[in-house]
Parts: C-alpha cells; sequence; structure tokens
C-alpha cells in the first residue's frame, strides 16, 4: 500500500513523514474543497501553494505532490520547476463535460475572479474547530 498524507504547512509535513507517510500533497492556500489542517491553527494553514512547494521539498525526502490553484500546464510547469515530484489537479477537472456539473456552476467557475475565494471554518471532512 502507498500511503499519501496532505500537509498545508512544513510542519505537517514533516510530521507525516515521521509517520511513515509514502509521499506528501502540499494543499496550498488556493486549494479548493476540502484542505486538510491539522497541527496549528487554521491561519497557519493558509500558506500559497508557490510558496509552500519548494519549502515542504527542502524539508522532507519523500516525493511532494503539489495542489492549490493549479488550472493548466503553466500551473502544472510551475510546480515541477519548485521540485514536486507530481501535481494534483482538482477543479480543473469539474470543466470537463464528464464532471456533470451543473451549467450555472460551471459557468461560474468560468466567470471568476482571483479575488472571489472564500474560506470558512465550516466542517468539511478535516478536524473542526468552533468558530
Amino acid at each position: 500500500m502507498f500511503l499519501i498524507g496532505t500537509a498545508t504547512t512544513v510542519e505537517e509535513a514533516v510530521a507525516l513523514e515521521k509517520s511513515g507517510v509514502d509521499a506528501i500533497v502540499t494543499q496550498g492556500s488556493e486549494a479548493g474543497g476540502h484542505r486538510g489542517t491539522f497541527q496549528g491553527s487554521f491561519e497557519s494553514g493558509m500558506v500559497g501553494t508557490i510558496a509552500l512547494v519548494p519549502q515542504v521539498v527542502d524539508a522532507v525526502k519523500v516525493p511532494v505532490i503539489a495542489s492549490g490553484g493549479i488550472m493548466d500546464g503553466r500551473g502544472i510547469a510551475a510546480a515541477l520547476v519548485l521540485g514536486a515530484s507530481a501535481v494534483q489537479l482538482g477543479t480543473a477537472f469539474l470543466l470537463c463535460k464528464e464532471s456533470g456539473i451543473p451549467e450555472a456552476y460551471r459557468e461560474a467557475i468560468l466567470s471568476a475572479h482571483e479575488d472571489q475565494t472564500r474560506i470558512t471554518r465550516a466542517f468539511s471532512g478535516g478536524r473542526h474547530e468552533e468558530s
């Protein structure tokens, strides 16, 4: 079995490596869906992908997979140049016809601007913190 953990900080990545994972997905603050901050405060996990990836690559020996805000070949190339062994895309695939998302959701993604990301403390499968 190949075990992959997710980290939103260098501290989390080091802890994951010590726990024996085989690879680490760095989840930059741009990562949508369910970011998995598990050490420190919610705010401590708000490191951007471009800053987080090289720091984690320098701190651990296991392969690092970049995620967060990567939507096309330019983002993939940048993550690989920063030292990532692989790249994970999520939202980009929602635009594929096979995803089956409603047209309104598709249009919202296509018309979104860089300042429209909203972060909540809502429970998302990770550690739940009271506001």
